[in-house]
Parts: structure tokens; C-alpha cells; sequence
């Protein structure tokens, strides 16, 4: 067997085990935003659960994500714009010391 058709051999066992582990890859379903849909945040998943309250607010409880609004099609808008505050207290503890680093390192 020569050097090509061993290299080719190896690009296409690559290629057939890349396929068989894309078709485990979880497709991401239109969110509905109504109470027990499951939530990425951060990399783990959280259950929504949605309650009538006249205080709009959004709460990390455990493995659910409590949103607390008077009107639940607001839910949507209120844990959008809860992750987005989230990610960036997020960002600002964890890669901001890191990229201090890299500057300090020049890089």
C-alpha cells in the first residue's frame, strides 16, 4: 500500500466518523417560553418556570430559572435580557484577569 492510498484511506474513515458524531449533535427546537422548557445557561441546562407577580424579575433557584412577570409573553424578553447581564458579570470575572495576563505577557 502506498503512502497515498493510505492517507486517503485515513481521510475517509475521518470523515465517516465525523459524520456519525454530527448526527448525535441535539438540534435546538424554536424556544416557546412557557413553564418546564429546558434552558441552556452558561453550558447547563436549567427548567423554566414562570409565575404571576406584579415585580418583573428573573432568579437562578437551583436547576430552574424563575421568571416572575404580570404578563407571561414577556417572559421571553426578560430571560433574554437576564442572560445577557449574566454573560457579562460572567466575562468580567473570569476573562478579563486572563486578558490582564496576556497584556502584562505582551501577547
Amino acid at each position: 500500500m502506498s503512502k497515498y492510498q493510505a492517507k486517503s484511506k485515513g481521510k475517509r474513515r475521518i470523515t465517516r466518523q465525523q459524520s456519525f458524531f454530527l448526527s448525535f449533535n441535539p438540534r435546538t427546537i424554536e424556544r416557546k417560553y412557557v413553564g418546564s422548557e429546558t434552558h441552556l445557561n452558561l453550558g447547563r441546562q436549567y427548567r423554566l418556570r414562570i409565575s404571576e407577580d406584579k415585580f418583573e424579575c428573573v432568579k437562578l433557584k437551583g436547576k430552574f430559572i424563575e421568571v416572575s412577570t404580570l404578563d407571561k409573553s414577556k417572559a421571553k424578553q426578560l430571560v433574554n435580557d437576564w442572560n445577557v447581564q449574566n454573560v457579562k458579570i460572567k466575562f468580567h470575572t473570569i476573562a478579563l484577569p486572563l486578558i490582564e495576563n496576556f497584556k502584562k505577557h505582551k501577547i
